[in-house]
């Protein structure tokens, strides 16, 4: 009965130490609540030009099945509140999410990154997050979004000077819902930014990146010759990776690439990562689901990477790359 009684004033604790910052949260970004009603009327129309491009050739079964339920979650449109959904703490930053693991990473943070990298941590309203810590007033998934990048910015000495102009173009490859894409542009709004994805991604992507950022700062490439637009976001559709005219500072991808098909990483092997000056990879050992897991690792070592085991969580798992 005790025992009992315990776990329930613990649950009311947890939830008014997860929620309560919300009312916060509001306070400073409520205009994202209010262009997410205007944007999220166009997700269908979104959703219908993406989905007439194409990418099955370049994705496997276990992403298929994934995409499939992503299409279940916004058969009304996309839920404000989409990041509480079961798909998305499935497949999206899911073990320090569901393990509650998250406090180490927010530890390496505080200990090692300056302020103006935890300011850029900060929580947007659109998703519904789940705010686990005041300071700054962010989340699981973003926590350990920043710790990766941190690593990174450690590895190629940036830690300090984020706007350099070896790290002004990016691509990302399989970006989630947005979410290292908003603290990349929160240290450098000028940074050009490309994410490439499957068709219901990158319609979740705009929706989200739209309403934080606004649509004129949100490009979409429509045909496979179109170009990024400079100093702004722009979403590729996975279709359109065989081209050798991109020219980027930085190839990232967190696990997507390893989640992804024998051709998907033979074709960024073959435009040598869109020629990058560097590359932040992380991948999981090669399973069942992700057989191909770890098949692009002799490539990016040859780019001059060195294998570095990811702790906590992913410890046994989880690697990443960084060049």
């Amino acid at each position: 009965m005790i025992n009992n009684f315990k776990e329930v004033i613990r649950e009311v604790i947890r939830k008014s130490f997860t929620y309560a910052p919300d009312t916060m949260l509001s306070k400073s970004k409520a205009i994202q609540i209010e262009n997410f009603k205007e944007v999220v009327k166009r997700f269908s129309e979104i959703l219908a030009l993406f989905n007439s491009l194409g990418c099955e050739k370049y994705i496997l079964n276990t992403w298929a099945e994934y995409n499939r339920r992503f299409f279940e979650m916004c058969s009304a449109g996309l839920p404000i509140n989409f990041l509480q959904h079961p798909i998305v703490r499935d497949t999206l930053a899911a073990n320090p999410v569901l393990k509650k693991e998250w406090k180490p990473f927010l530890a390496d943070l505080k200990r090692e990154a300056p302020p103006f990298f935890l300011a850029a941590l900060e929580e947007e309203l659109i998703g519904s997050p789940r705010i686990v810590c005041l300071d700054p007033l962010t989340s699981p998934g973003r926590i350990v979004h920043g710790w990766t990048l941190l690593q990174f910015l450690k590895a190629t000495d940036a830690v300090k000077n984020c706007v350099r102009e070896d790290l002004e173009n990016i691509v990302e490859y399989g970006g989630g819902y947005g979410g290292l894409c908003v603290i990349w542009k929160r240290l450098n709004p000028q940074v050009t930014y490309t994410i490439i994805d499957t068709p219901i991604m990158l319609s979740i992507q705009w929706t989200y990146l739209t309403s934080i950022f606004g649509e004129d700062k949100v490009n979409v490439l429509k045909t496979p010759g179109d170009i990024p637009v400079k100093g702004i976001i722009n979403l590729m559709p996975v279709a359109f990776i065989d081209r050798n005219d991109l020219d980027v500072d930085v190839f990232v991808s967190t696990w997507a690439l390893s989640e992804s098909g024998a051709l998907a990483q033979e074709t960024i092997i073959k435009h040598d990562w869109y020629h990058a000056k560097h590359l932040l990879l992380a991948f999981q050992k090669a399973s069942s689901s992700f057989p191909y897991a770890e098949s692009f690792k002799e490539a990016a070592i040859l780019r001059g990477g060195e294998v570095c085991e990811l702790p906590y969580v992913f410890e046994g798992d989880s690697s990443a790359i960084f060049v």
